[in-house]
């Protein structure tokens, strides 16, 4: 029993990080495609792909802090 909650606060915890129910940059990317924007992406001084990395980083970064470290830490006190 104990193995099975580590796993279901564990696997909550990283839902959100890992974006596996979408919200990673391919949403944003396809609308960017849609309008025209991504004329303005490329006409930057900066590689599209590195950009795109550096976001979905800090994305992915801040959805492990906020979603992730705070069900862990209840998780680990409450079982």
């Amino acid at each position: 029993m104990s193995q099975a909650l580590a796993y279901v606060w564990i696997g909550q915890g990283l839902l959100a990080a890992c974006a596996m129910m979408g919200g990673g940059f391919e949403d944003e990317l396809m609308e960017r495609i849609r309008t025209g924007d991504i004329a303005v992406d490329l006409y930057r001084p900066v590689d599209l792909q590195l950009w795109w990395l550096a976001g979905d980083l800090g994305r992915a970064a801040f959805q492990l802090l906020g979603r992730g470290v705070v069900p862990m830490l209840a998780g680990a006190l409450a079982f």
